[in-house]
């Protein structure tokens, strides 16, 4: 009955003092790349990608390769002038252990390295003044096109708390969904 109170008006009540979290959304990628892909399996044993990608902000193309071996498992890569073969060891569900050799024959100078990098997919992030989560994703658009998303989403700090205005308040700050990096594979 209006006015006349109830359970349900006194729920409604109550949570107009409750304070939620909110959605920010920064969909800026600070990357945009066309990115055109051609595979070749020869020697059956072997994957040659070759490739280019464009970058339509800074007008720019670049080369790209890579020479997968299904028998090791790496990857033998030319960016430019530097040749690399690549080894990535899977350290636990979301993260590699990535090994690098390189030689750049323009400078003359070789590379010896190696980092932990995120695999695709959802990863928790580390490193960050907040919680949150890494999203790498292709998604499949026709049979011979593919987006593929590199976004964050943060999200707020886990927290209950009242105040003395009676009001509560569950998790401070926002959710953030920050897209990094869009890119069109053709």
């Amino acid at each position: 009955a209006p006015g006349g109170g109830g359970l349900l008006p006194g729920i409604w009540g109550a949570l107009k003092h409750v304070q939620t979290p909110g959605i920010k959304w920064d969909l800026k990628p600070e990357r945009t790349k066309i990115k055109l892909r051609k595979r070749l399996f020869p020697l059956g044993l072997t994957r040659l990608t070759v490739g280019a990608d464009y970058d339509p902000m800074a007008g720019e193309w670049s080369i790209k390769t890579s020479w997968k071996d299904t028998v090791i498992g790496g990857n033998l890569n030319i960016h430019g002038t530097e040749l690399a073969m690549t080894k990535d060891f899977r350290v636990d569900d979301r993260n590699a252990l990535s090994l690098k050799a390189a030689f750049d024959w323009h400078t003359k100078k070789s590379l010896i390295g190696f980092t932990l990098k995120p695999m695709m997919g959802l990863n928790a992030m580390s490193g960050s003044n907040r919680p949150g989560f890494s999203f790498r994703k292709r998604v499949p658009l026709t049979d011979n096109l593919d987006i593929e998303l590199d976004s964050v989403v943060q999200i707020p700090e886990a927290t209950y708390t009242t105040s003395s205005s009676a009001g509560v308040c569950l998790g401070i700050g926002d959710f953030c969904v920050d897209l990094r990096e869009l890119n069109m594979v053709v």
